[in-house]
């Protein structure tokens, strides 16, 4: 199991709220959380802070998700970094074949089940 001392999750959603949230539910397992409200601040973000993993929206203005973990992806220093994608909608459908995503999860989701797929994202990239 992967102990969440010293361990950063960037959250990326334009929902002041939402992000409040997600950001509460992952402090609260012990991580470390920084935030942003669309892609661009989000890579603005990692230029000054590491980050292990990225909990990202899909539709967001000035840059979406699926552009944020393109970009991510596609630098050498951050392409084996997890990210989880969370949208309303049908991820499986949609997203299946993409591989930028370690995890999909369709929004409204649970403290549980955003939990658990950083935690497994982080387990998978560690081993």
């Amino acid at each position: 199991m992967t102990t969440t001392t010293n361990i950063t999750v960037l959250v990326v959603e334009d929902d002041r709220n939402a992000r409040e949230v997600y950001s509460l539910v992952l402090q609260l397992e012990g991580y470390t959380v920084v935030g942003a409200d669309h892609g661009q601040h989000a890579l603005d973000l990692m230029e000054k802070h590491r980050v292990d993993a990225i909990v990202t929206d899909l539709l967001m203005p000035v840059m979406d998700g699926l552009d944020l973990a393109t970009t991510v992806k596609s630098d050498s220093r951050y392409a084996a970094l997890p990210i989880v994608l969370l949208s309303g909608r049908d991820l499986k459908e949609e997203f299946r074949d993409i591989e930028v995503f370690s995890a999909l999860l369709k929004k409204p989701c649970s403290a549980e089940d955003l939990a658990s797929a950083v935690a497994t994202v982080l387990e998978k990239a560690s081993r």
